[in-house]
């Protein structure tokens, strides 16, 4: 039988409460984004995150005239994956690759259905128009990007907030309606060309 150990606490060790001192975290040392503080950004060069919150989708229907998207519940952007082109021949031991031309894709925008908003949104699925879309990241905690201006059908981005923006085409639009809830629709966005990003000046 092995013999039983007992701990004895130091008398010269003060673990009371009062000897405790207290411990404050930083937000903007620790990494987290701090509206209005750039310190945040400056010591984390990973960048702040973007939230959701005041995020803008935006979509130029005419030669100047550019809508907002309202009651946005989700947005997304068209993939592009690349295909392959085979290089391979009578000398490789393993198939060989290169990337070749980028599949655009689709994606779907979630909308809260309105009686007034939604109905250029369904005109957009009647004509099968190809428009361009902006999604505009968050101004602040408390505000979205202003209303942009377009040129000859293509919106110009804001250069204080990042945002994306891409051509496509309305391939469906699709009200649903469950119990006891809203009316909403599901748009299919079926893209043409490439997904640009816009970054704000610095």
């Amino acid at each position: 039988m092995e013999p039983l150990l007992v701990a004895h606490r130091d008398p010269h060790i003060d673990l009371s409460v009062s000897a405790v001192e207290p411990f404050t975290l930083d937000p903007a040392k620790a990494g987290f984004f701090v509206p209005g503080n750039r310190a945040s950004s400056e010591e984390n060069p990973m960048g702040d995150v973007i939230k959701s919150k005041h995020t803008r989708l935006y979509i130029a229907i005419g030669g100047t005239k550019v809508i907002r998207v309202t009651r946005l519940r989700s947005v997304g952007f068209p993939d592009g994956q690349a295909s392959e082109i085979d290089i391979s021949d009578f000398d490789d031991d393993w198939d060989q690759f290169v990337a070749g031309r980028k599949a655009t894709g689709s994606t779907t925008i979630e909308v809260i259905y309105d009686t007034v908003d939604s109905e250029e949104l369904e005109a957009l699925h009647t004509t099968g128009k190809t428009v361009n879309f902006l999604v505009t990241a968050p101004k602040s905690e408390t505000e979205g990007a202003d209303l942009p201006e377009a040129v000859d059908g293509v919106i110009t981005p804001p250069t204080d907030v990042l945002s994306k923006q891409y051509d496509g085409f309305v391939q469906n639009f699709a009200p649903t309606v469950a119990d006891n809830d809203v009316w909403k629709a599901t748009m299919t966005i079926r893209g043409s060309g490439a997904v640009k990003t816009n970054r704000p000046a610095p």
